[in-house]
């Protein structure tokens, strides 16, 4: 049973009868590895269930996330807002959720999640470039005006 096969199941459960119908037409129009192409195909012949496609692709192991959510934010902008958050609800890194969103013309700053800190995943590490070395104090040198008793 493939993936987008067992996703249809699950689906089933959700849907209301007239959803279900649009859902089997969505998973037939994908097949089984969809193109950018096809994925927005998809969401312009069937655009009044943009934010369902959405979470048909999000769920399904062979659609890349960023080409599902980049295609989402073009084909429906005024949709921004619940795209990122089921994209979110989904498990989708907010980097690329912004990702997608810049590169679709979408100003990301209308749905992100503002941080303190800065981006999550920035992980605290070494520096990229060392601290200098702080100069030898007290040396074995010579001469008459020596101040450190060394």
């Amino acid at each position: 049973m493939t993936s987008l096969s067992r996703l249809t199941l699950i689906l089933t459960s959700l849907f209301s009868v007239s959803s279900l119908a649009a859902t089997d037409t969505v998973t037939s129009q994908l097949g089984e590895n969809p193109t950018r192409e096809e994925v927005v195909i998809v969401y312009k012949s069937n655009p009044d269930i943009v934010l369902d496609i959405l979470t048909i692709l999000l769920r399904s192991d062979n659609v890349d996330p960023q080409v599902s959510i980049q295609s989402a934010f073009e084909i429906a902008p005024e949709l921004a807002e619940q795209i990122a958050a089921i994209a979110r609800e989904e498990g989708i890194a907010d980097e690329l959720i912004t990702t997608a969103a810049l590169l679709s013309g979408i100003d990301p700053t209308q749905f992100a999640q503002a941080t303190a800190a800065g981006i999550a995943s920035a992980a605290p590490g070494t520096p990229a470039i060392a601290p200098p070395t702080p100069p030898a104090v007290g040396a074995n040198g010579g001469g008459n005006g020596v101040v450190s008793p060394n």
